[in-house]
């Protein structure tokens, strides 16, 4: 049985700014959850991972993209 995972396919909507900082903020946060034996800078990871991927669930429900349009 095959499954179509077309419909997964996901527009990037985070900028290059957005995605830079996401990855710095996320790593300083999970530096700071080993650091301090905290569980919470595994959140860092969700800014890791939407940082890598150039998409963020959240965005679309707020009405937020920050890549710029390249004009022609």
């Amino acid at each position: 049985m095959l499954i179509n995972v077309n419909y997964m396919k996901f527009e990037k909507n985070e900028g290059k700014l957005d995605r830079i900082l996401r990855l710095v903020f996320g790593a300083l946060l999970v530096g700071w959850g080993i650091y301090t034996a905290n569980w919470w800078g595994l959140l860092g990871l969700i800014l890791i991972v939407t940082g890598i991927t150039g998409y963020c669930s959240l965005y679309p429900i707020l009405g937020i993209n920050t890549v710029s349009v390249k004009k022609k």
